[in-house]
């Protein structure tokens, strides 16, 4: 697999034409100064002749560079903090980190597969994946969307990772707000480049950036998030003095007003200025769309699946999961003819819109399925996940999620739960499943748990296998029969049904040529609900990995299941496919054959004549 890009993967995963005109809307007149796009001057050398040691060179010497992911990481990796600092978001940047892993890739070459240790390989055959690098494509995802950039990413980052647990702690929270203006210019001239490209998102992509960018300017400083989020966290500095407080929350107040404001708005004005001259759909229509598309097919899926098979795949798959829905609505006594209809009769009738019962349903949730999990995990993880409601100002445009712990231990797993709308009790417990255990959080925590995994490992993301065990997760439960609740099943397929139909949504878009309008009208006449269409559209190929990860998994227990016989434990094939963390699928299906291997391996010892 190679990796499509630095810049698309940095930017749209950690975060996410000429200009003219005057007319800048509500945000004012600004004058854009682009700074330039140097390469930074930073020196790089790898030494080690262990190739355990290369790769703690290689982490230790790419973090060094990325005050960010150093806080994200606490105190684990034992490096130097630089609490008080941003990333370098330049371009120049991501030019100098395309040359550093092209440097490391040739490193890695050097080291034989026949004098590593089976975890040396497979650490080495996911670091080549990682690094088998592609700058072709590196100015073609979307910087400035709805979903993701900047503007949702700096606050995201502030709120979930910055920790204040002193009055230094607190200093280096407003260092960082004094910095961002900074980084907001290098955002700016990254979206400048693919302006100058033609990299341009369509006009209502464009708007919902407008949106949330006016509605977070447009509190007084001390109803910012940020001055909130900073507010509540001070409360835990209980012994500084109250003259320190009041200084900070004014310095605070003070870079708010005249930092990050004037930074927003000059993202929205120059992003105003290209209205009306993007794509109107899919990114077939970018400068080489084509195989753009197909890059981030294989991409996201980390296969060699061309669109059309998947394309076909989900229309299959969609007439699959339909007559088992059919099925399960008979049974619950609700006419099958017509889907739409009776799950929207099934959603209404156990409708939760109270907030604080909406959390303590997800906490009961969460505290059964936890008692539940032995049934089918020996290994679990120590770090603990917590359900808590999501800030306001994201709640109208992103959807509830999981936010990953410290792997220090510092910062547990987070749920966060929208609440801007109701909550259906029959979709609650798949949703829960997927974002906690025995979803994303029993993943991602044990692999930050397990010392067998190199500090280099978390750098990297294969979105298949991690939304792939998500979604493979959802339906655990149910199929060990530990969970009989019928409607807890039907909202299992039915979120079947929607991640298949996105299959066809996805490569409609972008390879069949679908507009928005199709792509809607599609999902709603299969569910009878509307969906965020523009999500699919912003953000091409991410949503396919969903349900190919999901298949790829459910194909490797059957499979396990069939060779193995009344040997299989799910038990231990769940710590074969997740104790080594997150990598292609591809090679997690050698993982897997292996452990097939060893265990009939075993098992023709076992039925040998003692000697």
């Amino acid at each position: 697999m190679r990796k499509l890009s630095l810049v698309l993967c940095v930017f749209l995963i950690v975060f996410s034409f000429a200009c003219s005109g005057s007319d800048v809307g509500s945000f004012g007149r600004f004058d854009y100064i682009f700074v330039e796009d140097r390469v930074p001057d930073l020196e790089y050398g790898f030494s080690a002749v262990d190739i355990d040691d290369f790769f703690d060179e290689y982490f230790r010497q790419l973090v060094r560079t990325n005050p960010q992911f150093l806080s994200v990481l606490g105190d684990a990796a034992d490096l130097p903090r630089r609490d008080g600092e941003l990333n370098d978001y330049s371009y120049g940047y991501m030019q100098w980190q395309l040359a550093f892993d092209q440097a490391a890739a040739q490193v890695l070459a050097g080291f034989a597969d026949q004098a590593l240790s089976e975890q040396q390989r497979l650490n080495k055959a996911i670091m080549e994946a990682s690094l088998a690098t592609d700058a072709e494509f590196m100015y073609h995802g979307y910087l400035v969307n709805q979903h993701s950039g900047l503007h949702t990413s700096f606050p995201t980052f502030m709120e979930n990772v910055h920790q204040i647990e002193s009055v230094t702690d607190a200093e280096n929270y407003i260092s960082r707000i004094e910095a961002f203006p900074q980084v907001m210019e290098q955002y700016i001239t990254g979206i400048k480049i693919q302006t100058d490209m033609g990299i341009i998102p369509p006009d209502y992509i464009i708007e919902s950036v407008l949106a949330a960018i006016a509605d977070f300017i447009a509190h007084e400083p001390e109803d910012n998030p940020l001055f909130i989020d900073f507010a509540e966290k001070m409360q835990r500095l209980e012994d500084a003095p109250v003259s320190v407080r009041d200084g900070l929350y004014r310095r605070l107040e003070t870079e708010i007003e005249q930092s990050v404001y004037p930074a927003f708005q000059r993202l929205g004005a120059y992003i105003q200025t290209f209205r009306g001259q993007g794509v109107s759909h899919g990114v077939w229509e970018l400068p080489d769309g084509d195989r753009y598309y197909q890059e981030l097919v294989r991409y996201y899926t980390t296969t060699d699946l061309t669109p059309e098979e998947i394309f076909e795949l989900g229309q299959a798959e969609v007439e699959r999961i339909q007559r088992e829905i059919r099925a399960v609505l008979m049974r619950l006594g609700y006419p099958a003819a017509d889907i739409p209809a009776a799950l929207q009769e099934v959603a209404w009738a156990g409708v939760v819109e109270d907030q604080e019962e909406i959390l303590a349903i997800y906490r009961e949730i969460l505290a059964e399925t936890e008692a539940l999990l032995p049934e089918l995990f020996d290994t679990l993880p120590e770090t603990a996940v917590e359900i808590r409601p999501m800030p306001d100002y994201r709640s109208v445009s992103y959807p509830s999620h999981y936010v990953i712990p410290a792997r220090d231990g510092s910062r547990p797993g987070v749920f966060n739960v929208n609440l801007h709308g109701p909550h259906f009790r029959y979709q609650m417990k798949n949703l829960a499943y997927h974002e906690t255990v025995p979803g994303h959080h029993l993943q991602i925590a044990l692999q930050r748990e397990q010392a067998e995994i190199p500090l280099f490992r978390d750098l990297f993301s294969f979105t298949a296998f991690e939304e792939g065990w998500a979604m493979y997760a959802e339906g655990l439960l149910l199929d060990a029969g530990l969970d009989e609740d019928l409607e807890a099943k039907l909202a299992w397929l039915e979120g079947q049904l929607t991640a298949a139909a996105l299959l066809v949504v996805d490569t409609g878009i972008h390879y069949k040529q679908w507009t928005r309008r199709q792509a809607f009208e599609y999902l709603y006449e299969l569910t009878g609900r509307q969906y965020d269409v523009d999500r699919y559209i912003a953000r091409p190929g991410q949503v396919l990995a969903y349900y190919i990860g999901m298949l790829k998994f459910r194909e490797l227990r059957e499979l396990a299941e069939t060779e193995l016989g009344s040997a299989f434990d799910i038990r231990e094939f769940h710590n074969t496919v997740l104790l080594n963390g997150s990598m292609p699928l591809s090679v997690l299906e050698e993982q897997v054959e292996r452990y097939i291997e060893e265990r009939r391996i075993e098992q023709d010892a076992a039925l040998l004549p003692a000697s």
